[in-house]
């Protein structure tokens, strides 16, 4: 499914920001390296908000690849997204656990500003609640009111072309990026390869319908 490229230019850069990348929504996994130590898949960021229940049917993720070295863990299918620094706190991993908990309908923007990882705001519980003017006035009712309204909640997981979109993550780092094509055989891949100013990286699949500025 792609994320729309005029909407999130429109929408959500500043006056003047350019948009250099746009990765769009990954069904899959995602995997981390983080000191050597493998993660799959990585534990998603438990500080979001919560969102509408978004079913999946990606394969069961294995963990062969992420023990592989470098950038063959795309030899994995169920995989969309791999992180690896020296350390949790770093940038790659903490984007990693943002992009871990939007169930595969994330994306990823950097511009000459700022990287963020982004979402759409229509499958977010409470926007749903405020467009059917319903929401909970005490946050500790959220929970169940999200249940009460289970009927009507729209959990189609499709990124509309009118879909405003929010910050789950961001940060003024910009980092720089470029692409490789990877794989220990034929057919290989297209990766889009994200590098922090800390020295941190993180991966995707290149998609069909991804922005790279020329």
């Amino acid at each position: 499914m792609p994320l729309y490229e005029e909407t999130v230019a429109s929408q959500w850069c500043a006056p003047g920001e350019r948009l250099l990348v746009l990765l769009g929504p990954r069904e899959g996994n995602i995997a981390s390296r983080i000191g050597g130590q493998p993660r799959f898949p990585h534990p998603p960021a438990d500080d979001v908000p919560e969102l509408v229940p978004i079913k999946d049917d990606w394969p069961e993720l294995s963990d062969f690849a992420v023990r592989l070295p470098d950038d063959e863990w795309v030899d994995e299918p169920s995989l969309a997204w791999f992180a690896e620094a020296p350390t949790a706190g770093h940038d790659a991993v903490v984007a990693a656990g943002y992009l871990a908990a939007g169930n595969g309908q994330v994306g990823l923007a950097i511009t000459d500003r700022r990287v963020a990882v982004l979402f759409p705001e229509r499958l977010l519980v409470t926007e749903q609640l405020r467009r059917k003017g319903s929401a909970p006035k005490k946050p500790g009712l959220l929970g169940r009111a999200a249940k009460a309204f289970d009927n009507w909640l729209d959990t189609t997981a499709e990124w509309r072309v009118d879909d405003a979109v929010i910050s789950f993550w961001e940060t003024d780092r910009v980092p720089q990026w470029d692409t490789a094509l990877v794989g220990r055989g034929a057919p290989f891949t297209w990766l889009v390869r994200v590098r922090f100013a800390d020295g941190s990286r993180l991966s995707a699949r290149a998609g069909n319908h991804d922005h790279l500025a020329g």
